[in-house]
C-alpha cells in the first residue's frame, strides 16, 4: 500500500497573517503540537511560511 500526502497531513490548518506577532505564533506552535504555520494574506492566499526553526533563528527585538 502507497501512503499519500492525504495519509499524513494535516486538516485542521492553524495559520497567521503577516501582522501576528512572533509570540502569537510560536504559542499557536506549541499548542497545536505543530512546527510551522501557513501565512496568508489579506486574500486570505498563502503568502509565505513561518517555522519553528525560523522563529528561533531570529533575533528578538
Amino acid at each position: 500500500m502507497r501512503m499519500t500526502v492525504a495519509d499524513v497531513m494535516t486538516d485542521q490548518v492553524v495559520t497567521v497573517t503577516a501582522a501576528t506577532p512572533f509570540r502569537e505564533i510560536a504559542e499557536a506552535l506549541i499548542s497545536g503540537g505543530i512546527s510551522a504555520v501557513p501565512v496568508l494574506g489579506d486574500d486570505r492566499q498563502v503568502i509565505g511560511m513561518v517555522s519553528e526553526a525560523a522563529l528561533l533563528r531570529t533575533p528578538s527585538r
